[in-house]
């Protein structure tokens, strides 16, 4: 019996251990196919994912050379067949092109795509799990394609240098946190203080040159200053010299003689613009004998003299209407704007373009950053283009406001005030030489760049006709030549060819002809910050702020012009500015604005209606090799 029982028990043991194998194998095999499908799974996702982006670069091939494909277009369908000694699977990829426009009721000047990629598996894969040979992958990819305007480009630059002809570089004051580009060589320089990486420049966005990067002061540290990276000898950006989409598309607003003697002047409210013509007409012709001083009086030289043209600008009530929505241009005159600005707008003129006063938007506080995530302006958005170029204004006579008992307009320097200028705007300047004199390419930049101060109406001991010495009031002094400096009369006047038309002027005191509100005793130098929240493309480097050593776009120090160059101004009349910050005319470091640019990252996806398009297309919210803002998968 114990015998039997062993036996049985040796039976039972090997039935165990025969169903323990069987388990084992049975789990081994379940381990296997579960490992296989993964990888299967893997091996989908891997190449689905690879024909994705092969399809999105198909994709944006096609729609870089045929930006006009119409709403939706469906690029033909391919089968890509995978084969190997453990995988079989064949590929279904096809694509979608979608136009998205931002002005759905007529051409846009700022075009948007989607582009939709899907890829399917199918097929038996005869080393796999026959689990998987009935299952189907699906998987597809979207990224969002704008069309590149000028305005999404924070600063751009067809010449890199100066209207004088000299070479402009960036250096340790400049940090920009937007898209920059130059068509010529970008020269980088230490100095100055950032508060980023010390004294080198520092690029948050990609920087792009059609040149090279040029070191000044030797290589700097290249990751500390290109934060979003660089690109050299990349394609040239092509400006043209007309606002072509707002002359084709837009409405005219006004349309002047075009003798370069009107100015149009636009004061922007919300929903509303007003308007006020300016007319400069050409009064008496002035001669202007030199006065002498001998220590004791003056006398009259009638010997040199020079003739001065009277100028005075006459303001009519101009057109009023609404610009919301749609670009606008003014042709034959020059253009003054400021004001509070609804909606989408653009203004655009052939000539020179003067922002008078802070360019607002109407939802967005003074300030405050338009394209804040917390509290973005999802409606309001400004272009202003010029055929030459764009200045902030010194000064001016204000035509919105009534006249005084002199029979002027109040003078006003708005954009000395309050810490400078607030710009909310693309600005573009697109002003191209005739005769490559770079005077005459657009930028933006300032006016009245080296103020000097003027020579005070003053009572005066004079010898008269009868050979008596009379206290006498002169006026005008700076333009007859009889210098005031603080040692006393100081007479300098160029003597003996200061006939009808060869005429110089000392470049150390003003005269009519450049400070817009001559005569100043005290003209204003620093005038605070220019607040941009916008962008920036010019054709050369503007200056907006210059230093006090010298005036180096004069020849020796000396102001050449004929008759049909001096402008008088309708007040000889002088007033100390009391009341004007810095207004003593030496005070400062230099002349002109401290940079305060921000970039405003909606023009990454809207520009301003008909603004001025490169025709490149750009990935949004993706990198450079084609990120999708979604990426879905679905079995089925």
């Amino acid at each position: 019996m114990s015998v039997i029982f062993e036996a049985k028990g040796n039976i039972s043991l090997a039935l165990v251990l025969v169903i323990i194998s069987l388990l084992s194998s049975v789990t081994l095999a379940l381990f296997i196919s579960t490992d296989t499908a993964s990888f299967v799974r893997d091996m989908e996702y891997i190449q689905e994912q690879i024909h994705i982006r092969s399809e999105f670069g198909r994709s944006f091939k096609l729609l870089q050379n045929n930006p006009e494909l119409g709403i939706q277009f469906n690029l033909p369908p391919r089968r890509i067949i995978v084969n190997g000694s453990h995988y079989a699977r064949t590929y279904d990829v096809s694509s979608q092109i979608v136009t998205l426009r931002d002005n759905p009721n007529g051409i846009s000047a700022f075009e948007r795509y989607k582009i939709k990629c899907y890829a399917k598996s199918r097929g038996t894969n005869y080393n796999s799990p026959s689990i998987l040979n009935n299952k189907r992958e699906s998987r597809y990819g979207e990224a969002d394609v704008a069309q590149l305007s000028l305005a999404a480009f924070h600063y751009l630059t067809d010449i890199e240098s100066t209207t004088n002809n000299t070479s402009v570089r960036f250096w340790g004051n400049d940090y920009l946190h937007g898209r920059i580009h130059s068509n010529d060589d970008i020269v980088i320089a230490n100095g100055g203080n950032n508060p980023y990486n010390g004294v080198w420049p520092c690029f948050f966005s990609r920087v792009t040159t059609s040149g090279h990067l040029i070191w000044a002061d030797g290589m700097g540290p290249y990751d500390l200053i290109f934060r979003g990276g660089y690109d050299e000898e990349v394609s040239l950006v092509e400006l043209s010299n007309e606002a072509e989409l707002v002359r084709q598309y837009g409405q005219t607003i006004y349309l002047g003689s075009g003798n370069n003697d009107e100015i149009f002047a636009v004061n922007v409210t919300p929903g509303q613009y007003y308007s006020r013509i300016g007319t400069i007409s050409y009064g008496s012709i002035d001669t202007l004998y030199h006065y002498q001083y001998n220590g004791s009086y003056v006398t009259i030289d009638s010997l040199n003299y020079f003739r001065m043209t009277h100028k005075d600008t006459l303001w009519t009530v101009g057109p009023s209407g609404q610009l919301a929505n749609n670009a606008g241009m003014v042709y034959g005159a020059k253009l003054w704007i400021r004001g509070t600005f609804l909606g989408k707008q653009t203004w655009a003129c052939e000539d020179t373009i003067s922002l008078t006063g802070d360019i607002l938007l109407a939802m967005t506080p003074p300030g405050d950053a338009p394209d804040n995530e917390d509290n973005p302006n999802n409606n309001d958005y400004v272009g202003i283009i010029s055929e030459k170029s764009i200045e902030v204004k010194y000064g001016y006579c204000d035509p919105f406001q009534a006249l005084l008992p002199n029979g002027c307009h109040p003078r006003i320097k708005p954009n000395c005030e309050n810490g400078g200028i607030n710009i909310y705007a693309a600005l573009c300047a697109l002003g191209l030489s005739e005769n490559e004199n770079p005077n005459y390419d657009g930028v933006f930049t300032i006016e009245y760049q080296h103020p000097h101060p003027s020579t005070p109406d003053t009572v005066l001991p004079y010898l008269n006709a009868s050979g008596n010495v009379v206290d006498t009031l002169f006026t005008m002094l700076d333009l007859h030549g009889l210098h005031y400096s603080t040692t006393g009369w100081n007479d300098t006047f160029i003597t003996g060819s200061l006939q009808s038309n060869d005429n110089v002027w000392l470049g150390t005191l003003d005269y009519p002809f450049y400070n817009p509100l001559w005569p100043e005793a005290y003209p204003i130098r620093e005038r605070g910050a220019i607040n941009l929240w916008g962008s920036i493309a010019q054709r050369r480097r503007g200056f907006v702020h210059r230093s006090n050593v010298g005036n180096v776009n004069l020849e020796d120090n000396r102001w050449y012009f004929n008759n049909s160059e001096i402008t008088g101004v309708p007040q000889y009349g002088w007033q100390v500015p009391t009341t004007l910050p810095n207004a003593d005319g030496t005070s400062g470091i230099g002349t002109g604005y401290q940079k305060n640019y921000h970039c405003d990252r909606r023009f990454n996806i809207i520009a301003p209606p008909y603004y001025p398009s490169t025709g490149y297309l750009f990935i949004l919210d993706g990198n450079q090799s084609g990120g999708f803002v979604s990426d879905h998968s679905e079995t089925n």
